[in-house]
Protein backbone atom coordinates (compact mmCIF):
# COMPACT_ATOMS: atom_id res chain seq x y z
CA UNK A 1 0.00 0.00 0.00
CA UNK A 2 2.69 2.45 0.87
CA UNK A 3 4.40 1.67 -2.39
CA UNK A 4 1.48 2.31 -4.30
CA UNK A 5 1.28 5.88 -2.80
CA UNK A 6 5.14 6.58 -3.59
CA UNK A 7 4.58 5.53 -7.26
CA UNK A 8 1.86 7.63 -7.21
CA UNK A 9 3.19 10.31 -5.66
CA UNK A 10 6.84 10.48 -7.83
CA UNK A 11 5.00 10.93 -11.00
CA UNK A 12 5.00 14.62 -9.64
CA UNK A 13 1.79 15.34 -12.05
CA UNK A 14 -0.67 15.43 -9.24
CA UNK A 15 -0.83 15.56 -5.48
CA UNK A 16 -2.66 12.67 -3.46
CA UNK A 17 -5.61 14.63 -3.29
CA UNK A 18 -5.49 14.54 -7.46
CA UNK A 19 -4.70 18.41 -8.41
CA UNK A 20 -1.57 18.34 -10.85
CA UNK A 21 1.00 20.86 -8.74
CA UNK A 22 2.95 23.44 -10.83
CA UNK A 23 6.81 23.77 -10.68
CA UNK A 24 8.06 26.46 -9.18
CA UNK A 25 10.34 28.94 -11.04
CA UNK A 26 13.57 30.18 -9.82
CA UNK A 27 13.91 34.14 -8.74
CA UNK A 28 16.24 34.57 -11.29
CA UNK A 29 14.28 33.54 -14.26
CA UNK A 30 12.06 36.46 -13.78
CA UNK A 31 13.21 39.44 -16.76
CA UNK A 32 14.63 42.68 -15.93
CA UNK A 33 17.42 44.98 -16.83
CA UNK A 34 21.28 44.12 -17.36
CA UNK A 35 23.51 46.78 -15.43
CA UNK A 36 24.56 48.37 -19.36
CA UNK A 37 21.16 48.69 -20.18
CA UNK A 38 20.27 50.74 -16.67
CA UNK A 39 23.44 52.84 -16.68
CA UNK A 40 22.26 53.68 -20.95
CA UNK A 41 18.44 54.24 -19.22
CA UNK A 42 19.81 56.82 -16.54
CA UNK A 43 22.29 58.66 -18.76
CA UNK A 44 19.10 59.53 -20.84
CA UNK A 45 16.83 60.69 -18.34
CA UNK A 46 19.91 62.71 -17.31
CA UNK A 47 20.58 64.40 -20.42
CA UNK A 48 16.80 64.96 -20.44
CA UNK A 49 16.43 66.74 -17.66
CA UNK A 50 19.92 68.67 -18.06
CA UNK A 51 18.59 70.42 -21.45
CA UNK A 52 15.34 71.26 -19.90
CA UNK A 53 16.82 72.84 -17.75
CA UNK A 54 19.24 75.31 -20.21
CA UNK A 55 16.10 76.15 -21.92
CA UNK A 56 13.87 76.62 -19.32
CA UNK A 57 16.61 78.50 -16.86
CA UNK A 58 18.77 80.99 -18.74
CA UNK A 59 22.28 81.51 -16.25
CA UNK A 60 22.77 85.00 -18.08
CA UNK A 61 21.78 87.50 -20.84
CA UNK A 62 23.04 90.45 -22.19
CA UNK A 63 22.09 93.29 -25.22
CA UNK A 64 23.66 96.63 -26.26
CA UNK A 65 21.83 99.70 -27.87
CA UNK A 66 23.60 101.35 -31.25
CA UNK A 67 22.96 104.17 -32.07
CA UNK A 68 21.52 104.74 -35.71
CA UNK A 69 22.41 108.64 -36.31
CA UNK A 70 20.61 110.87 -38.78
CA UNK A 71 20.85 110.22 -42.80
CA UNK A 72 21.11 113.34 -44.72
CA UNK A 73 19.56 113.78 -47.98
CA UNK A 74 21.71 114.84 -50.58
CA UNK A 75 20.79 117.48 -53.82
CA UNK A 76 21.96 118.20 -57.31
CA UNK A 77 20.40 120.86 -59.75
CA UNK A 78 21.50 122.57 -62.77
CA UNK A 79 20.77 125.97 -63.92
CA UNK A 80 21.29 128.28 -66.69
CA UNK A 81 23.41 131.68 -66.61
CA UNK A 82 21.13 133.95 -67.50
CA UNK A 83 22.21 136.40 -70.38
CA UNK A 84 24.96 133.88 -70.91
CA UNK A 85 23.96 132.83 -74.42
CA UNK A 86 27.09 133.82 -76.84
CA UNK A 87 28.17 133.00 -80.02
CA UNK A 88 32.10 133.59 -81.84
CA UNK A 89 32.91 132.71 -84.85
CA UNK A 90 36.10 131.26 -84.43
CA UNK A 91 37.88 130.40 -87.21
CA UNK A 92 41.21 132.08 -88.90
CA UNK A 93 40.90 133.98 -92.12
CA UNK A 94 42.66 136.14 -94.07
CA UNK A 95 41.18 138.64 -96.43
CA UNK A 96 43.89 141.91 -98.40
CA UNK A 97 46.04 142.35 -95.50
CA UNK A 98 43.58 141.58 -92.77
CA UNK A 99 43.52 138.28 -90.59
CA UNK A 100 40.82 137.70 -87.68
CA UNK A 101 41.06 135.34 -85.37
CA UNK A 102 37.53 135.34 -83.88
CA UNK A 103 34.58 137.56 -84.76
CA UNK A 104 31.42 138.18 -82.44
CA UNK A 105 28.27 137.24 -83.57
CA UNK A 106 26.15 139.86 -82.08
CA UNK A 107 22.95 138.81 -84.60
CA UNK A 108 22.85 135.14 -86.27
CA UNK A 109 19.91 136.91 -88.57
CA UNK A 110 22.54 139.39 -89.67
CA UNK A 111 25.78 136.78 -89.85
CA UNK A 112 26.18 134.69 -93.04
CA UNK A 113 28.56 131.34 -92.84
CA UNK A 114 30.51 129.62 -95.94
CA UNK A 115 32.27 126.92 -95.90
CA UNK A 116 34.48 126.31 -93.37
CA UNK A 117 33.50 129.05 -91.18
CA UNK A 118 33.02 127.55 -87.41
CA UNK A 119 30.53 129.12 -84.60
CA UNK A 120 31.40 128.34 -81.51
CA UNK A 121 28.14 128.70 -78.96
CA UNK A 122 28.88 129.14 -75.32
CA UNK A 123 26.49 128.99 -72.69
CA UNK A 124 27.44 129.12 -68.77
CA UNK A 125 25.10 127.14 -66.57
CA UNK A 126 25.75 125.98 -62.71
CA UNK A 127 25.81 122.56 -60.59
CA UNK A 128 25.00 122.99 -56.76
CA UNK A 129 25.55 119.36 -55.34
CA UNK A 130 25.37 118.04 -51.89
CA UNK A 131 26.85 114.79 -51.15
CA UNK A 132 29.63 113.00 -50.97
CA UNK A 133 31.51 111.32 -53.86
CA UNK A 134 29.54 113.13 -56.35
CA UNK A 135 29.84 112.07 -59.97
CA UNK A 136 27.64 113.95 -62.40
CA UNK A 137 27.30 113.29 -66.45
CA UNK A 138 26.54 115.59 -68.75
CA UNK A 139 24.73 114.79 -71.78
CA UNK A 140 23.24 117.22 -74.76
CA UNK A 141 20.55 116.71 -76.19
CA UNK A 142 21.35 116.26 -79.71
CA UNK A 143 20.02 119.10 -82.18
CA UNK A 144 17.96 118.06 -84.90
CA UNK A 145 20.07 120.25 -87.28
CA UNK A 146 23.14 118.32 -86.34
CA UNK A 147 22.02 115.86 -88.31
CA UNK A 148 22.39 118.28 -91.49
CA UNK A 149 25.19 117.02 -93.55
CA UNK A 150 25.87 120.82 -94.00
CA UNK A 151 27.43 121.27 -90.71
CA UNK A 152 29.56 119.20 -88.63
CA UNK A 153 29.04 119.60 -84.62
CA UNK A 154 30.72 118.66 -81.58
CA UNK A 155 31.03 120.11 -77.88
CA UNK A 156 32.78 120.12 -74.58
CA UNK A 157 32.29 121.54 -71.17
CA UNK A 158 34.91 123.71 -69.36
CA UNK A 159 35.36 124.81 -65.62
CA UNK A 160 35.42 128.01 -64.27
CA UNK A 161 39.02 128.62 -65.42
CA UNK A 162 38.37 127.39 -68.93
CA UNK A 163 39.84 123.93 -68.46
CA UNK A 164 38.30 120.64 -70.02
CA UNK A 165 36.69 118.64 -67.61
CA UNK A 166 35.86 115.44 -70.07
CA UNK A 167 38.58 113.11 -70.84
CA UNK A 168 39.07 113.50 -74.40
CA UNK A 169 40.78 116.75 -74.19
CA UNK A 170 38.82 118.24 -76.63
CA UNK A 171 35.44 118.24 -78.48
CA UNK A 172 33.63 115.09 -78.72
CA UNK A 173 30.86 113.90 -80.90
CA UNK A 174 27.46 115.74 -79.79
CA UNK A 175 26.29 112.22 -78.67
CA UNK A 176 29.09 111.59 -76.19
CA UNK A 177 28.57 112.26 -72.51
CA UNK A 178 30.95 113.78 -70.53
CA UNK A 179 31.58 112.88 -67.13
CA UNK A 180 33.00 115.25 -64.20
CA UNK A 181 33.81 114.58 -60.15
CA UNK A 182 33.74 113.93 -57.42
CA UNK A 183 32.27 117.35 -57.03
CA UNK A 184 33.17 119.64 -54.34
CA UNK A 185 30.14 120.21 -51.76
CA UNK A 186 28.21 123.57 -53.10
CA UNK A 187 28.22 125.37 -56.32
CA UNK A 188 30.12 125.10 -59.29
CA UNK A 189 30.44 126.99 -62.85
CA UNK A 190 30.65 125.45 -66.17
CA UNK A 191 30.40 126.19 -69.59
CA UNK A 192 29.03 124.47 -72.18
CA UNK A 193 30.75 124.76 -75.77
CA UNK A 194 29.01 123.76 -78.87
CA UNK A 195 31.25 123.89 -81.92
CA UNK A 196 29.28 124.07 -85.04
CA UNK A 197 31.59 123.93 -88.77
CA UNK A 198 30.18 124.81 -91.84
CA UNK A 199 31.28 122.14 -94.73
CA UNK A 200 29.38 121.78 -97.37
CA UNK A 201 30.81 124.15 -100.44
CA UNK A 202 27.78 123.66 -102.35
CA UNK A 203 25.72 125.72 -99.72
CA UNK A 204 23.19 128.22 -101.63
CA UNK A 205 24.42 131.01 -99.49
CA UNK A 206 28.02 130.99 -100.45
CA UNK A 207 28.86 131.77 -104.01
CA UNK A 208 32.52 131.76 -105.88
CA UNK A 209 32.86 135.69 -105.80
CA UNK A 210 32.27 135.06 -101.82
CA UNK A 211 29.22 136.99 -102.22
CA UNK A 212 25.29 135.43 -102.61
CA UNK A 213 22.06 137.29 -101.44
CA UNK A 214 20.85 133.76 -100.98
CA UNK A 215 20.20 133.19 -97.82
CA UNK A 216 19.58 129.72 -96.51
CA UNK A 217 18.45 128.99 -92.68
CA UNK A 218 19.05 126.87 -89.94
CA UNK A 219 17.10 127.37 -86.40
CA UNK A 220 19.09 126.09 -83.75
CA UNK A 221 15.78 125.57 -82.09
CA UNK A 222 16.51 124.66 -77.93
CA UNK A 223 19.34 122.81 -76.85
CA UNK A 224 19.14 121.10 -73.52
CA UNK A 225 21.67 120.07 -71.35
CA UNK A 226 21.35 117.08 -68.83
CA UNK A 227 23.12 116.33 -65.26
CA UNK A 228 22.48 113.07 -63.85
CA UNK A 229 24.26 111.38 -61.11
CA UNK A 230 26.21 108.39 -61.72
CA UNK A 231 27.77 106.14 -59.47
CA UNK A 232 31.95 105.32 -60.19
CA UNK A 233 34.33 107.34 -61.84
CA UNK A 234 34.07 106.77 -65.80
CA UNK A 235 30.83 105.14 -65.67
Amino acid sequence: MQAVRKQAKGAGGASATGHSALPSRHAKDSPGLSRRQRIYLCAVVFGALLAGGLVAHALWSANVTMAGGIVSSGDLEAAWVPDSLRWTETNDWKESSDTQAGTTVKSLADHRFGPGDQLLIEQDFTITGHGNNLMVEFALDTPTWSANPVWQTSWMVVDDQGVDVGPGGGPDAVSQAITVGPLQPGEDTFTVQLYVEHTDPAALNWALDGHSDTVEAWPLGDMRLSVTQIRGAGA
